[in-house]
């Protein structure tokens, strides 16, 4: 394995699912790795690459979702109310 189980998830929580994000930061983790002499890449090396690239830890979801009534929706965004007989 090059790279640490919990480097994975950091890397992968922060790509927020964009490929190249993720080979984008894959790769800058492994040169991190490689600068630091370690023998696979860990989490530090990832949250280095991370914050040289400007990139941000990924951010949990938020813990409930506010349910949004149908005036609202016709009110914000009146396309909405069109609908297709």
């Amino acid at each position: 394995m090059m790279f640490a189980a919990d480097a994975l998830d950091v890397i992968v929580e922060a790509s927020l699912g964009t490929p190249r994000r993720l080979l984008t930061l894959a790769h800058a983790t492994l040169e991190e790795a490689a600068l630091r002499g370690h023998p696979r890449a860990l989490v530090i090396d990832a949250e280095v690459a991370m914050r040289s690239r400007g990139m941000k830890p990924a951010t949990a979801p938020p813990a409930e979702e506010k349910t949004v009534s149908e005036t609202e929706k016709t009110r914000r965004w009146p396309w909405l109310a069109f609908r297709f007989p």
